[in-house]
């Protein structure tokens, strides 16, 4: 049985190769991100920006070593 960290694995080396495989991960993950991003910074509009940069960083991001083996959220 697959756990998160390995389906997120699984789902981020996808996403490298294609990037159309990243919207599985988007649509996992953009409600949390918002949620967190509304906590930070209060206002719907800044944490509609700060969620689309953080998951436009995200997909343009290079993979990091120490973190390949961790889950998407980290």
């Amino acid at each position: 049985m697959e756990n998160d960290i390995d389906r997120d694995v699984t789902q981020i080396h996808a996403a490298q190769r294609d990037p159309r495989a990243f919207g599985s991960l988007y649509e996992a993950y953009v409600d949390m991100v918002w949620r967190h991003a509304m906590s930070r910074r209060g206002d719907i509009e800044r944490a509609g920006d700060v969620t689309s940069l953080t998951f436009s960083k995200a997909l343009k991001g290079k993979p990091q070593p120490e973190l390949e083996d961790s889950s998407f959220p980290a």
